[in-house]
């Protein structure tokens, strides 16, 4: 063979094993390069089905031609299909209203239609932060065994009205209901829930664990 054909083909070996190296060192240490070289007097190729059945038992794909690698494309995220209302988040529940005048109306409201539960008598209602707060005066005529399945109505029902309402505690203690009352006509003359303060957290911290505080 003459010396410029010799050059030739060496020079095309070495072009070889240059592209070979990525591919060498993306399918580990024990590829051997020089097993998947053809010599040939015309041109020298990469056998294609060794590449692609060694890489297929590593759980991937190359494909190497002439001077390219290609590599299996990535799957892609589909996109929505047009008109499909995208996610939002939740709007955050604001609190109940401070002023004087807007919360009387809203604890007038849930009073009002707390006291159409069966076995409410009267209602009087403290309205601070996310929460309710009920004082029942229960009818004479309901048996003392009801009084628990009446305060449960009447706490789901409080948080039927508004959603800003997240906690209800209910009491029909004399006592407490008394103190209830007082703030509701406070409120109801225009005095703000914010003067009631003590009497609130005393009224909370006295109302005992219950079925209708939820």
């Amino acid at each position: 063979m003459r010396k410029r054909e010799l050059f030739t083909i060496r020079w095309r070996l070495d072009c070889r094993c240059s592209l070979l190296h990525p591919i060498k060192r993306s399918l580990g240490a024990n590829f051997q390069a020089d097993a998947l070289i053809l010599k040939s007097a015309q041109d020298l190729i990469v056998s294609f089905d060794e590449v692609t059945d060694l890489r297929s038992r590593q759980g991937q794909i190359v494909w190497a031609s002439g001077c390219a690698v290609a590599r299996k494309p990535e799957r892609s995220t589909p996109a929505p299909p047009a008109g499909a209302p995208s996610p939002t988040a939740p709007a955050p529940v604001g609190l109940l209203p401070a002023q004087p005048a807007e919360a009387h109306r809203l604890a007038t409201k849930v009073a009002t239609e707390v006291q159409k539960i069966p076995g409410v008598n009267k209602v009087a209602v403290i309205l601070t932060g996310n929460t309710a707060i009920l004082g029942l005066d229960i009818k004479p005529e309901v048996q003392k065994n009801r009084t628990e399945e009446i305060k449960a109505e009447t706490a789901k029902k409080a948080k039927q009205l508004d959603k800003r309402i997240r906690t209800v505690m209910v009491t029909t203690d004399p006592d407490l209901v008394t103190r209830i009352k007082r703030v509701f006509e406070g409120v109801s003359k225009g005095t703000p829930i914010t003067s009631f303060t003590k009497e609130v957290q005393e009224i909370l911290r006295r109302i005992k664990p219950a079925a209708g505080n939820l």
